[in-house]
């Protein structure tokens, strides 16, 4: 999914259901309230749907995206928002595999919005992004109940010139960081 512009809606920008090597590259979302980027699976179904191998998201702009999602299992909202719905993470169980998250740029200027929020994935990248973010922002990442997670040379620009990582359901040796700017 290439070279779109999605912009003023008041539901999620695109619903991914399934995927095998998709590229979604050099769109803009503009303005989405619900999540620009969404995929979730109802309780209980997720061996049988929505299953994710091999996405990459990369060269998009996310323009004051609020991301409001359903918040139960995690805190916060999701600008990409890649949630297994499930009451409780099953450990080397993971229905969504091998997503790639680089070279976005995601400005929040207004939302307290959370820019990557995942759960249940396996070989998470998210690299080389910008985070524009001039409100205080609490967590531009979180990761639930995922492994072999990688951040790299991501560049912040928010009030504390920094942002932290949520994380649970995982062992911290599953996410490995480079310095951010």
């Amino acid at each position: 999914i290439r070279n779109n512009y999605v912009g003023g809606m008041t539901t999620r920008g695109m619903l991914i259901n399934k995927s095998k090597n998709m590229l979604i590259e050099g769109n803009t979302f503009d303005q989405i309230n619900s999540s620009a980027l969404l995929a979730k699976t109802p309780d209980g179904h997720y061996w049988l749907q929505n299953h994710i191998d091999g996405l990459v998201i990369r060269g998009n702009t996310f323009i004051e995206c609020r991301g409001a999602e359903d918040e139960r299992f995690t805190p916060g909202t999701g600008v990409i928002f890649l949630n297994l719905q499930t009451h409780q993470v099953v450990p080397g169980e993971f229905a969504y595999r091998n997503v790639v998250v680089e070279g976005n740029h995601f400005i929040n200027r207004h939302s307290d919005a959370t820019a990557v929020k995942v759960r249940g994935v396996r070989g998470l990248t998210i690299r080389d992004n910008t985070f524009d973010a001039r409100k205080e922002s609490p967590h531009l990442t979180t990761v639930f109940g995922c492994a072999d997670v990688r951040l790299e040379n991501n560049r912040i620009s928010s009030p504390r010139k920094k942002a932290s990582l949520l994380y649970g359901q995982m062992e911290p040796r599953e996410i490995k960081t480079t310095e951010s700017s």
